[in-house]
C-alpha cells in the first residue's frame, strides 16, 4: 500500500509539473521575447535567450503610447471601484442576512439571477443610461458599473454574515445600538476574511477589465491599460518586440499583487468554495 501511495503521489507531482510548465511558459516566452531584437524573434530555429538584451524595448514602448496615463486611469477605476464595491456589498449583505423587511428574499433572488446575465445583453441599455446622465466617455461610468453591476460580493459576504449568531445582533439591539453601529462595530471586524479575498479578486477583475471601458470610453487619454494594450498591438502588429514589452508592462501590477497576496488568494478560493 505504501509503494502504491508513493507511486500515485509521484504521478500527481509529474502531472502538476507538466501543467505548471505549460501554464507558466507563455509568460516566460513573452518576457524573453520582449528583450529580443526584432530580427531575432523571427529567427529559425528560434532562440530562447535574447542576445543582446534589449531593455530599450520597454523605453520605446512607453514613448510610443501613454502607458503612464493608462496606469493612472486603471488605478483610479480599480481603487475607487473596489473601495465602493466592498462598502456597498458588505452593507447590502448585512441587510439581506440580518434585517427583516418585505420582499427581502425576492430581491436577493433577483440579484442572484442578474449574475447569469452577461454584459453583452445589457450593454446597449447601460450605454444609453450613461449617456442620459452625461457620463459617456468618463472614468465615472466605468467606476459606477464596477460598483453596482456585480452582485457576487453581496452573495459571498451574505453567506458569511448568515453564519454569525443572531444573539450577537439582538444583544446589541437591546443595548440600544442601531443597525449602522452594529454593522460598523460588530459585523465589519468579523468579515475581514471574505472582504480581503473579495478585494483581491475584484482588484484583478477591474484591472483586467476590457469590455466596459471599450463601450464607455472613446478618448485615448482615458483608456485603461488593457484597452491601450489592445490599441498598441493593433498599431504595432509587425513590432512583436514592442508588443511583448507592452504586454509585460500591462501585467506587472497583477503579478506584483499575486506575489504579495498569493496566500490570501488561495485562502479566498478555498473560503468562497466552502461558503458557496
Amino acid at each position: 500500500m505504501g509503494e502504491r501511495k508513493k507511486l500515485k503521489q509521484a504521478m500527481l507531482s509529474v502531472c502538476l509539473g507538466i501543467f505548471s510548465f505549460f501554464t507558466v511558459f507563455p509568460f516566460i516566452w513573452m518576457f524573453l521575447t520582449s528583450l529580443k531584437k526584432l530580427t531575432q524573434i523571427y529567427q529559425m530555429p528560434p532562440k530562447i535567450l535574447p542576445n543582446p538584451v534589449m531593455w530599450k524595448n520597454y523605453i520605446e514602448a512607453f514613448q510610443e503610447f501613454p502607458f503612464a496615463r493608462a496606469y493612472l486611469n486603471s488605478a483610479i477605476i480599480t481603487v475607487v471601484g473596489v473601495s465602493f464595491f466592498i462598502i456597498t456589498s458588505a452593507m447590502s449583505a448585512y441587510a439581506f442576512s440580518k434585517i427583516s423587511f418585505p420582499g427581502r428574499d425576492g430581491i436577493f433572488n433577483f440579484l442572484l439571477i442578474s449574475l447569469m446575465i452577461p454584459f453583452e445583453v445589457t450593454m446597449v441599455p447601460v450605454l444609453v443610461i450613461m449617456k442620459g446622465f452625461g457620463l459617456n466617455n468618463t472614468l465615472t461610468a466605468c467606476i459606477i458599473y464596477a460598483v453596482f453591476a456585480n452582485t457576487y460580493g453581496v452573495f459571498m459576504i451574505r453567506q458569511f454574515i448568515k453564519g454569525l449568531p443572531n444573539d450577537l445582533i439582538e444583544s446589541a439591539v437591546i443595548d440600544g445600538c442601531g443597525h449602522g453601529r452594529i454593522f460598523v462595530k460588530i459585523v465589519a471586524p468579523l468579515i475581514k476574511a471574505p472582504v480581503s479575498a473579495l478585494v483581491i479578486f475584484n482588484f484583478i477583475t477591474n484591472w483586467n477589465n476590457f469590455m466596459q471601458p471599450l463601450v464607455f470610453l472613446s478618448s485615448r487619454e482615458k483608456y485603461p491599460v488593457p484597452l491601450l494594450l489592445y490599441m498598441f498591438q493593433g498599431t504595432f502588429t509587425s513590432r512583436q518586440d514592442l508588443a511583448m514589452a507592452a504586454a509585460c508592462i500591462a501585467i506587472l501590477p497583477i503579478l506584483v499583487i499575486y506575489l504579495i497576496f498569493q496566500k490570501n488568494i488561495i485562502e479566498g478560493v478555498a473560503f468562497s468554495g466552502l461558503k458557496a
